[in-house]
Order: C-alpha cells, then sequence, then structure tokens
C-alpha cells in the first residue's frame, strides 16, 4: 500500500469516527440525559403508569447497547489510525499478510483478513 492510499484510509476513518462521535452524542443528549417525566411530557409530578416506565427502561436499555457499540468502534477507530502512525495499518494482526482493499474499503478499521476473521467467528460460534 503506498503513501496515498494510508493517507486517503486515515482521511476516511478521521470521518467516520466524527459521524460515530456524532451518534454518541445525539443517544446521549437524546436519552441518557433526561428524566422520565421529561420524555412523557408529564410535569405534573404524577407518576407514570408501569408500561409507560417499561417502555421507557427498554428504550434506554437500547440506546445504552447501541452507545457501548459506537464507543467500541471509536476505540477501533483510534487504534487503526494508531497502526498507521506505527506503518502497520492494513496488516492483519493473526497472519501478517496484507488486508485487500475491498476489505478496507468496506471496514477500514478492520484487524484482520477475510480469511483470518472468518476462522475467528468460526471459533466463536
Amino acid at each position: 500500500m503506498n503513501k496515498t492510499e494510508v493517507e486517503q484510509y486515515k482521511q476516511k476513518l478521521i470521518v467516520l469516527k466524527e459521524k460515530v462521535a456524532g451518534v454518541l452524542e445525539n443517544i446521549t443528549r437524546d436519552n441518557l440525559n433526561s428524566e422520565m417525566r421529561d420524555i412523557s411530557g408529564d410535569l405534573s409530578g404524577y407518576s407514570m403508569h408501569m408500561a409507560d416506565v417499561g417502555t421507557e427502561n427498554f428504550d434506554r436499555e437500547v440506546s445504552l447497547n447501541i452507545a457501548g457499540h459506537e464507543n467500541e468502534i471509536v476505540h477501533q477507530i483510534d487504534m487503526a489510525i494508531e497502526r498507521i502512525d506505527e506503518k502497520k495499518f492494513g496488516l492483519c494482526e493473526m497472519c501478517s499478510e496484507y488486508i485487500s482493499s475491498k476489505r478496507l474499503d468496506a471496514i477500514p478499521y478492520a484487524l484482520n483478513c477475510i480469511k483470518c476473521e472468518s476462522e475467528l467467528e468460526k471459533e466463536r460460534s
């Protein structure tokens, strides 16, 4: 991989990180920083119906799961940028072969080539 290609991937990673950080910010602002009364629109002080509380708790749990996943992607992006700086970007961590450009175009923070990732997924299941 030449210097220009690596720089293009770095820019792609930076843009992707900004998008994911925006999603995290929206989740935090819209779901995690609000109180039950604010969400329901009920400012009267009456308690919410149990079904409404359950729905709200479920929604918050889903939001937390999404936020956790997005946070992991930000971490992986940071690690990919670090690999670029260390001149190790694009090398599979398992077999040390080059990761295909098709895979890096789809997942620029990929750690492993398709073959090795397939093997890992087989082991996990």
